[in-house]
């Protein structure tokens, strides 16, 4: 009987010792875990404080589905955007009807460019891509962001597009651009030349 009580106080205490080292092992990783959280908060800051990063300059929006959409699909790539300063001689009163207008349309065998103008806040910037909607209606997309003036300029915007010549090695087509308009609006639609 001596031997029995003996056997189950020493499983007692062993168990109660390895339970203790669970703990101490819970500890100790919860002690690493929060030291990389401390080394991974580089900038020091509050945690009640979120910092935005906005972005700067007129940009493309290079990984955006729409494109990716319009070049494998569609067999065009929107490859670059150059934006002309707002026109402040024009900053009185733009000419509401250069809003959304198409300029010049320049075609050749490996390319097109597209030129318009637009009417925006002043101290805009723009995010710009493209897709094919309609089957045949190219749309170009531009999200003006930035400080608010308070005036409206005349913007003089280029979209210059590729053909993927990926299409050509598989003999596909491409998609036939019809009609070219402006952030969905259909209004805007006019006729591709």
């Amino acid at each position: 009987m001596k031997y029995k009580i003996i056997i189950l106080i020493l499983i007692v205490f062993s168990f109660l010792s390895c339970n203790e080292k669970d703990k101490q092992t819970e500890i100790i990783d919860t002690t690493i875990i929060e030291s990389n959280i401390e080394k991974v908060d580089a900038l020091g800051q509050d945690e009640s404080e979120i910092k935005v990063i906005r972005p700067k300059g007129n940009q493309l929006f290079n990984k955006s589905v729409k494109l990716r959409h319009l070049k494998i699909v569609d067999g065009y790539n929107l490859k670059s955007i150059n934006i002309k300063s707002c026109d402040e001689s024009l900053l009185d009163e733009p000419n509401i009807e250069n809003d959304q207008k198409i300029n010049e349309v320049t075609i050749n065998e490996e390319s097109f460019k597209i030129d318009f103008s637009i009417i925006e806040n002043c101290c805009s910037e723009f995010l710009c891509e493209a897709e094919i909607i309609d089957e045949s209606t190219l749309n170009i997309i531009y999200h003006s962001f930035g400080n608010q003036c308070s005036c409206n300029c005349q913007f003089d915007i280029e979209y210059s597009f590729s053909f993927d010549k990926h299409y050509e090695e598989v003999r596909e087509k491409r998609t036939e651009i019809k009609h070219v308009m402006f952030n969905n609006l259909q209004e805007s639609k006019v006729e591709f030349k």
